[in-house]
């Protein structure tokens, strides 16, 4: 049960293995704890060793707000799992099917930082940064001036979403590749790696990373 808001998986598509990442979204706000980044970690570094191609399935909403997972180092576990996804040089492809909300698009699905293309769902989510910190930020006044603070804010944040974090918004702004309907799903994914395969990392000379 270790790390169980995400399931690794290996399997094949089309005869083609790849390693899964797959946000289960059973704990309590989607979110990702020690456990589960030092889990993403390892697989990934199986998968870049073996030279599986990874998918990365998102549903998340970042970490876990705890005093005690960052006691426990949620912070260092977080950079290191980035830091194995970035590393990997195999062929990676992201499906945002859910919510993909500040570190956690970063990690598992930014083009960014690590994924070579990257689709979403027309449902799904995407923000930079967490919704809340976001509309805390841009509308301070307008929040601490309203007669309910809370109301004011969970309203602002629910227009954000419904028009500022669709994945329609991402793909305008070029932070995904295509929005794509889930039944066109494993077709896509397979097209996407199938083109990948002949990719080719240009290496700075380095003799290896620092985590």
């Amino acid at each position: 049960d270790v790390g169980k808001q995400v399931k690794t998986i290996l399997t094949q598509i089309k005869g083609l293995t790849v390693g899964i990442i797959a946000g289960t979204g059973i704990n309590e706000g989607k979110r990702l704890d020690v456990k589960a980044c030092e889990k993403i970690t390892r697989f990934a570094k199986v998968c870049d060793s073996f030279n599986i191609s990874i998918v990365s399935l998102v549903d998340c909403e970042g970490f876990v707000p705890s005093v005690e997972e960052e006691k426990n180092g949620l912070a260092v576990a977080g950079a290191k799992m980035v830091y194995s996804l970035s590393e990997a040089n195999v062929p990676k492809v992201a499906i945002i099917a859910g919510v993909a909300y500040g570190a956690a698009y970063v990690a598992l699905a930014s083009k960014e930082a690590s994924f070579d293309v990257v689709y979403a769902w027309p449902t799904a989510k995407i923000s930079i940064s967490e919704p809340g910190k976001i509309v805390k930020n841009l509308h301070k006044e307008e929040i601490a001036a309203s007669e309910n603070p809370r109301e004011a804010e969970q309203l602002l944040i629910e227009n954000y979403l419904q028009e500022e974090a669709t994945s329609f918004r991402a793909a305008e702004s070029g932070y995904i590749d295509d929005v794509i309907k889930p039944a066109e799903t494993l077709a896509k994914v397979y097209s996407a790696l199938d083109m990948l395969q002949s990719k080719r990392i240009l290496k700075y000379p380095k003799k290896h990373g620092s985590t």
